[in-house]
């Protein structure tokens, strides 16, 4: 092999992986800046653009533009293949993807590469009919706070988020004790976690939902035996602005003939179906196993930020800088 010729062959694509990796480096260097995010970012969408245009430029004038085009539909041709042929060996329609957020740290990081695969879905089980599955989604939520009842028609952690003034909020937040929110026959409880910041060495404290209890059955948050699931978010649900989502099954529910999923990121402090926007006056519902595309079975760090650049996602969101210990 002519290792000249292959640099210059490559030489744009080279360009993009150095760029991407000193993004990388500085990143770990100075984490939290959102300067290095949108002007990596930027850098190397338009070098992605930059170099697709000179490559079909450069082809065009050596072999013109009908066979170009041909060369073009061809590689399209065969992407398409291996996407197909992805899909039947893996068994889902969405063999590959990518870590958007830091949801899921440490088992996953932002620019992660995961490949997923289809088929059973490792969680704990249990049974509802669909009044009890209702009910614990949608309320209403419950809590007895010395001696006193507060009823709720959203979830509590996240009511006391937009309501801190209130009393019984302001204890949640000030105080160390146990809460216990009740939705029909799910139990959730909250406790004070440790948060552990990635470039400060001081901890903070956060309240965070430690388990769920349903019908006495306890189901763990950020269970590692638990299989980690990509999901499609309803079009109505809040997680639908961010794509699919890559979190953790906590809980495997049968209602009927069919399953639904609890799920939530390991960095997460609730539920994925307990977020709701008060502004926008959305929440999300747990996915159903139609919405779950499959569980992720291997991980290429750094390789997914190609595509998160590519489609926009160039700034890091706040949870990129704190790790939350259950």
């Amino acid at each position: 092999m002519d290792i000249k010729k292959w640099l210059e062959k490559n030489s744009g694509l080279l360009i993009i992986l150095g760029t991407l990796l000193i993004y990388i480096i500085i990143k770990t260097l100075l984490p939290g800046q959102g300067l290095v995010d949108l002007v990596g970012g930027a850098i190397i969408f338009f070098e992605i653009i930059a170099l697709v245009g000179m490559e079909v430029t450069e082809g065009a004038k050596k072999h013109g533009w009908k066979n170009e085009i041909i060369d073009t539909l061809m590689a399209i041709a065969i992407a398409l293949l291996l996407w197909f042929g992805a899909q039947f060996l893996l068994n889902t329609n969405t063999p590959i993807s990518s870590v958007v957020s830091c949801s899921m740290l440490n088992e996953l990081q932002r620019g992660d590469f995961v490949i997923v695969q289809g088929g059973e879905i490792k969680a704990p089980e249990i049974e509802l009919t669909k009044a009890e599955f209702e009910r614990m989604v949608k309320g209403p939520f419950t809590v007895n706070r010395n001696g006193v009842e507060y009823t709720f028609d959203k979830p509590f952690n996240t009511y006391c988020y937009y309501h801190k003034n209130e009393d019984i909020c302001h204890d949640y937040f000030t105080s160390n004790d146990e809460f216990v929110e009740q939705a029909g026959v799910a139990n959730y409880h909250y406790k004070v976690c440790d948060v552990k910041y990635i470039n400060r060495y001081e901890t903070a404290k956060m309240r965070c939902l430690s388990y769920v209890e349903i019908k006495g059955q306890k189901f763990q948050i950020a269970n590692k035996n638990a299989d980690v699931i990509v999901y499609t978010p309803r079009p109505t649900d809040l997680y639908s602005a961010v794509g699919d989502i890559v979190h953790r099954a906590v809980a495997k529910i049968k209602v009927g003939n069919e399953t639904y999923y609890l799920t939530a990121g390991d960095n997460n402090p609730v539920l994925d179906s307990q977020v709701y926007d008060f502004a926008s006056g959305i929440g999300n519902y747990p996915p159903s196993s139609e919405n779950v595309k499959g569980k992720v079975i291997a991980k290429v760090p750094y390789l997914g930020y190609l595509k998160l650049f590519i489609v926009g996602y160039w700034k890091e969101d706040e949870q990129c800088l704190w790790n939350l210990k259950r």
